[in-house]
């Protein structure tokens, strides 16, 4: 068994066994933005008797966590051919990547399971998915009538004509205002153009200044119609309600509106004389999250309190990350470091993960077992500085 990144002449067979684990089989040739995916700088394999037997992806991105970006390492693309399964591989992959994020300066790391049982062994705690919401688009007849303030106005453009403003919203507005959203670094334009394809770019703006993007894509006419809304996100209500006045106006070609948000977002104050049930959904797969790197992940995360805890750490699997660490909330921030001594506490790397995505709060993890021997003043800063948080990022991988 050989365990090392692929080669540029093994990337086809890299996404081939991905398609054959996640997708519908098919012997066609691999398009170039999927091809693109598969950099050899990210991507993982196992190999026995020089067939490709196990696949991982890691990549690098930006993620908002608590409104702080840090370098994250996302979890991709990890598949056994059915014959070489059962025999460890992908477990080695996970060690793998662990010391290849360390090595990349990676903080934190986020991935889509295939069961959360799984991943949860390597140290990763579940977050949760988004909502999808569908709805009448005549529900949202009463933003026919919006008059945004002076200076707003709405672009649409085809998204792939709108690639460079797409990108630039993305990392300048969307990625610090969303927690848990994420920004890939690398993506290649094939990549971009392939996410753009057969969709439509809204955007809301003031004196040209980008506030707001609906991206979505049009099938269908009359009952059978729908705008599957795949990006619908905003920095300030007038910026969403003119996007939603553009949903609106469709109303007499299409019937539905399918759009995806954070989990629990109260959109049905948006809507009005709603005629029939709306649709509910949610993924049953929730976002996984984890600390990889804890100083990194943690300095800089906002704090609501002064105070300074130490706590002991245990991660088996990043043993880098295992020691006593003195977490200060000083000036609104919190400052992370290593330190000696005795700790006030104990907790292991979920316990950790989950605290800096507000996952869980610190009862929940002293219930599971995840945190031990802390006292009520320990328990009330920890809650103080960790309060819960609603993941959302809609780049799926």
């Amino acid at each position: 068994m050989d365990i090392r990144k692929i080669s540029e002449d093994e990337r086809e067979a890299f996404v081939l066994l991905a398609r054959y684990a996640f997708s519908d089989w098919s012997e066609e040739e691999v398009p170039p933005e999927r091809l693109a995916f598969a950099r050899p700088e990210n991507a993982w394999g196992v190999f026995v008797d020089g067939v490709m037997a196990s696949s991982l992806l890691c990549f690098r991105a930006d993620q908002n966590v608590r409104g702080v970006v840090k370098l994250m390492a996302g979890v991709a693309a990890v598949a056994t051919a059915p014959q070489y399964r059962n025999r460890g591989h992908a477990r080695a992959l996970m060690s793998a990547a662990f010391d290849d994020m360390r090595e990349r300066g990676m903080a934190v790391s986020m991935l889509r399971p295939f069961r959360e049982s799984f991943y949860a062994k390597f140290g990763y705690v579940s977050a949760n998915a988004n909502m999808r919401a569908t709805f009448p688009t005549e529900s949202l007849g009463r933003y026919l009538a919006y008059a945004p303030p002076a200076g707003w106005e709405l672009a649409t453009t085809p998204a792939r004509e709108a690639l460079a403003a797409i990108k630039e919203f993305w990392r300048r507005k969307a990625v610090p205002h969303y927690h848990g959203l994420i920004d890939f670094l690398d993506a290649s334009d094939d990549e971009w153009r392939f996410w753009a394809k057969d969709k439509m770019a809204a955007f809301a703006q003031i004196e040209g200044d980008r506030r707001g993007l609906a991206l979505f894509k049009k099938t269908g006419f009359g009952h059978h119609g729908k705008l599957e809304v795949s990006q619908f996100l905003w920095t300030e209500a007038d910026a969403r309600d003119l996007l939603l006045q553009h949903l609106a106006r469709h109303r007499d070609q299409i019937a539905d509106v399918e759009v995806q948000l954070p989990y629990g977002e109260p959109f049905q104050h948006w809507l009005q004389d709603v005629g029939r049930p709306l649709k509910l959904e949610v993924f049953h797969l929730p976002w996984m999250v984890r600390v990889v790197d804890a100083a990194a992940a943690l300095d800089g995360l906002p704090a609501a309190a002064a105070g300074e805890v130490k706590l002991q750490l245990v991660d088996e699997q990043c043993d880098w990350n295992a020691g006593v660490y003195l977490l200060a909330g000083d000036g609104g921030r919190l400052r992370a470091e290593r330190v000696g001594g005795e700790a006030a506490a104990r907790l292991d790397v979920k316990a950790l993960s989950a605290l800096a995505y507000g996952t869980l709060g610190p009862a929940e993890l002293g219930r599971r077992g995840w945190l031990s021997g802390a006292d009520a003043a320990t328990l009330e800063l920890l809650g103080r500085w960790f309060p819960p948080r609603v993941l959302f990022n809609t780049v799926d991988f």
